[in-house]
This record gives C-alpha cells, structure tokens and sequence, in this order.
C-alpha cells in the first residue's frame, strides 16, 4: 500500500493482525517550512542568474583591475568579488530584483547605485571616475619617507589610561 502525499511518500505494510509499519519519505526542500515558501524559495532560485559587472576608467575606458565589487538585495542576499584584469567580476544565482552595486579601487570615486535586475539582464558596465584629490594629496604617512616609530607605553603608564569594564 502506497499513499502518494505533496513532495513525498507514505508506505504502510501489514505486520500482523493489526499492525501496519509506516515509512514517510520526504520530497525535496525543508519538511519543516511552509508548502508556499518552499514554491516561492524553488521559483526564486529558478529566476536567478549570473551577474557580470564590468568596471572601466571614465574617458579611456581602460578595465580596472581588481576593484573590489559589492552586491546587496536587502539583508538577505550579500556578496563581494573582484574584477580581473578585464574588469570583469562575476556573480552566480542572482535572483533578479533592486541590487544595491557599489565598487571601490585606490585611486578612484567610489561608485554606489541602485539597479532593478530582471530575470533577463544579467550585466552591468560600471565607469569610474579617477579620484584626482588623492592623487595630488600629501598625507603624512602616505608616503614610505612620512612613516614615524610609534613609542609603546610602559606597564606603569598603561595602568593609569582608563578602561572599559575596569
């Protein structure tokens, strides 16, 4: 005897007069989550697709490599990648929607922007402009000739900083 239930299996064999011993086998997906949100989970990740997004100076339009590349779609969904020495940084099973982009390098403007994904689009040309107040800044420290020892403070001096929790 053999019930078929959503997403699983009941087999029930007759032991003795009486006695029948029952097997559930579980279909796929979490048996302790909702019917509905396991349709909704299996349809988002049916809809999800790769993401490219290629960064690019503004004006040559040369590739910038290694620009740190950050996805976000509310809390849930987070990842960071790199781009190439294209420019090029790939993400997988992105579910389409409004993805916050933002990508930094040494040397250029921070870019952040908002973009609606749809299942269809799955690429992104990010221009970066050149940051020309860090190229001309002159902070100490910035420079192997600006660097200074620090002194590290005694014991006894260390007793009288104040301190947290103390």
């Amino acid at each position: 005897m053999s019930t078929s239930l959503r997403k699983g299996f009941i087999f029930a064999t007759p032991l003795a007069a009486g006695f029948f011993a029952v097997l559930a086998l579980a279909g796929p997906g979490d048996p302790g989550q909702p019917q509905e949100q396991q349709e909704k989970q299996e349809k988002k990740a049916k809809e999800a697709k790769r993401l490219r997004v290629k960064v690019s100076v503004q004006g040559d339009g040369a590739a910038v490599e290694g620009a740190n590349v950050f996805i976000k779609q509310g809390t849930a969904f987070k990842r960071q990648s790199s781009t190439n020495s294209q420019g090029i940084a790939t993400f997988s099973d992105v579910p389409p929607g409004t993805t916050l982009v933002q990508v930094t390098a040494p040397g250029y403007q921070p870019y952040s922007q908002e973009t609606e994904f749809t299942a269809e689009e799955s690429s992104l040309n990010v221009t970066l402009d050149k940051d020309e107040a860090a190229a001309h800044s002159h902070h100490p420290g910035s420079h192997p000739q600006h660097l200074r020892l620090a002194t590290i403070p005694s014991d006894a001096a260390l007793r009288h900083f104040p301190a947290l929790g103390r």
